[in-house]
């Protein structure tokens, strides 16, 4: 059996979760547009978010409000 060194990638578990968390995030929203989050727009060069919404909507986003977990 040939082993690759691939295989020993410790980044490959992370990059295959993240590929897999993506996917799933994808499908959901495709299948329950409603229940995701709207991302608010701005045509490029036209305009732009002040700063207090920039931060509700990343704190919101991001959930940074949440409390740590172990």
């Amino acid at each position: 059996m040939r082993v690759r060194f691939r295989d020993f990638d410790p980044f490959a578990r992370l990059r295959k979760k993240l590929i897999r968390e993506t996917e799933v995030a994808l499908l959901y929203a495709s299948h329950f547009p409603l229940r995701t989050p709207q991302f608010p727009t701005i045509e490029v060069n036209r305009g732009t978010f002040r700063a207090s919404f920039a931060k509700q909507f990343w704190s919101a986003t991001l959930d940074l409000d949440a409390p740590m977990r172990d």
